[in-house]
């Protein structure tokens, strides 16, 4: 992951993770038994809490 600053319209800053870069991140395929491990680790100096993962399930 790298983290970079964006600024919004009214002059505010933010800082965002990204994933190589871009966003959104890559879409990760699993099927039902399949067994995921992800290691995810702040920078050292980051200040962004947290990683949040969204799901959807289709037919």
């Amino acid at each position: 992951m790298v983290e970079l600053s964006g600024k919004l319209d009214d002059g505010k800053t933010f800082t965002y993770w990204t994933f190589d870069k871009k966003v959104p991140g890559p879409m990760m395929r699993v099927r039902v038994g399949d067994t995921v491990q992800l290691t995810l680790a702040n920078a050292k100096g980051s200040t962004q809490p947290a990683c949040a993962f969204c799901c959807s399930a289709s037919a």
